[in-house]
C-alpha cells in the first residue's frame, strides 16, 4: 500500500479540544486516496504500523473550498462519532478503537474493518439476479430478514444507552460471509444526553457510499418526516428507517420509489416530492400481500405518527416470534389463521397426527371391506 498523506493538512478553523497524547498520522500508512468521500468525512483504508493490522480511518472533509464553520462542524462531527463508539460495545457495531489527532490538530477516527459488503448491494444484485428469472427470490429475501435481526439487536441496545443511529439504511449495513450483519457509519448518531443542536435543513451532499443523497440528519427515502424538521433525535427514528429497510429487503423496493439522478435541479425536485409525500403519504401497499403477519409488523414500524410505532425492544419482539413461527404478540388472528400457524410451527407433530389419522382411516376402511365381504359370503 502506498503511504501518503491523508490529505492536504489543513490546520483546523477552530482548535478541538483534544488530548495532546493521542495517536498521530504518523502511525499509519495511507492509501493515495479515499475509499469513499461523504458529506462530512473521508474514509481511507490503512494500515497500523505498531500492530500490523488493517483498520479504516474516517476523517473530516478539510476541502480548501469549504468555510471555516463547515470545517468545524464536520471535525465535531468526527469526535462525537468517536465518543458515541466508545460507548457502544456489541457485536453488530462497527468497533472504535481509538481517537487520533493530526499533527495540525483535525480529528480522525481509528476503527474496525469490517469484512464484507453492503446491504445495498446485495439488494441490488438480487434485483438483476430476479429480473433475469422472472420471479422473486422469497427465499433469499426471508434470508436477509433473518440476518437484519442482529442489527436490531444492535439498534435495541444503542436505544437502551440512549443513543440514536439516525441514518439506518441499506448502504450502512454489512453482511459477512456466514450472514453475520454489522451496523455501521455513526456519523450523525446523537446521544441523548449529550448537550448539543443540529442544524435545521437540507443538505443534498452525497453519502459515504457516494450513491445516495443525503438531508442533514439521514438519507431518503428511510428518513421519517419528524427526522426532516430539525426535532430532537428519537429511538423512533431508527425503528422507521429500520421498517423502510425491511420494507425495501422483502418487497424489493421502497413505498417511495428513490432514483440516482445527476442533474440538481432534478435531485431538487425529487427531494421536494419526497418532502410531500412523507407531509401526507397515501395508504402504502402491504410490503408482502401473501403474508400478513410480517407485513404488519413492517407496517407497524413504518407507520407515520411515531407514537404508534414499535419500540426497538418491540419490534425485535415480533420479529423474532415472527420467524420462529410462534404468534405475533401484535398480530391479530382469526381461529383459522392460528391452526395455520400452530400447523407450522408443529410440521413434525401434526404429519405424526396426520400419519396415525390416516392409517386409522385405511384400517376403518380395510374393515368394513373385509365386513362387507364376511356379510356378503354368509348370504
Amino acid at each position: 500500500m502506498q503511504e501518503t498523506e491523508p490529505a492536504t493538512l489543513i490546520p483546523s478553523p477552530k482548535a478541538q479540544k483534544l488530548p495532546d497524547d493521542l495517536v498521530s498520522e504518523a502511525a499509519f500508512r495511507w492509501p493515495g486516496e479515499p475509499m469513499a468521500s461523504g458529506g462530512m468525512a473521508l474514509i481511507w483504508k490503512g494500515d497500523d504500523k505498531r500492530l500490523g493490522r488493517e483498520v479504516i480511518l474516517k476523517t473530516p472533509r478539510a476541502d480548501d473550498e469549504l468555510a471555516p464553520n463547515l470545517r468545524a462542524l464536520f471535525e465535531q462531527r468526527v469526535v462525537a462519532e468517536a465518543k458515541i463508539l466508545g460507548k457502544l460495545q456489541h457485536p453488530s457495531i462497527v468497533t472504535i478503537y481509538e481517537l487520533g489527532k493530526s499533527t495540525v490538530g483535525w480529528p480522525f477516527c481509528v476503527m474496525e474493518k469490517v469484512a464484507g459488503r453492503s446491504l445495498r448491494d446485495r439488494l441490488d444484485e438480487l434485483a438483476v439476479e430476479e429480473a433475469a428469472a422472472g420471479k422473486r427470490n422469497l427465499r433469499e429475501r426471508l434470508e436477509l430478514v433473518s440476518n437484519l435481526v442482529a442489527v436490531l439487536e444492535a439498534m435495541a441496545y444503542a436505544h437502551e444507552r440512549r443513543v440514536v443511529h439516525r441514518d439506518i439504511t441499506p448502504n450502512n449495513i454489512l453482511l459477512g460471509s456466514r450472514g453475520e450483519a454489522t451496523l455501521i457509519d455513526w456519523g450523525i448518531a446523537r446521544d441523548l444526553d449529550a448537550v448539543g443542536t443540529e442544524p435545521v435543513g437540507l443538505d443534498m451532499s452525497p453519502s459515504t457510499s457516494g450513491r445516495w443523497s443525503t438531508i442533514n440528519a439521514g438519507t431518503p427515502p428511510y428518513v421519517p418526516f419528524e427526522q426532516t424538521q430539525g426535532l430532537p433525535a428519537h429511538p423512533a427514528y431508527d425503528v422507521y428507517s429500520f421498517g423502510m429497510t425491511l420494507y425495501e429487503v422483502v418487497a424489493g423496493r421502497t413505498p417511495f420509489e428513490w432514483r440516482q439522478l445527476d442533474d440538481s435541479s432534478a435531485r431538487q425536485k425529487q427531494v421536494t416530492d419526497f418532502l410531500d409525500w412523507l407531509r401526507d403519504p397515501p395508504p402504502i401497499a402491504p410490503a408482502s400481500p401473501d403474508d400478513q403477519e410480517l407485513s404488519g409488523i413492517i407496517a407497524k414500524a413504518i407507520v407515520r405518527d411515531q407514537k404508534e410505532r414499535f419500540t426497538a425492544d418491540d419490534l425485535l419482539r415480533a420479529l423474532k416470534q415472527y420467524l420462529t413461527g410462534e404468534l405475533v404478540f401484535s398480530h391479530r388472528y382469526s381461529t383459522s389463521g392460528k391452526v395455520v400457524r400452530w400447523i407450522r410451527k408443529h410440521r413434525a407433530v401434526t404429519v405424526s397426527v396426520m400419519t396415525v389419522i390416516l392409517a386409522a382411516i385405511a384400517g376403518l376402511i380395510v374393515w368394513l371391506q373385509l365386513s362387507r365381504q364376511a356379510r356378503e359370503k354368509a348370504e
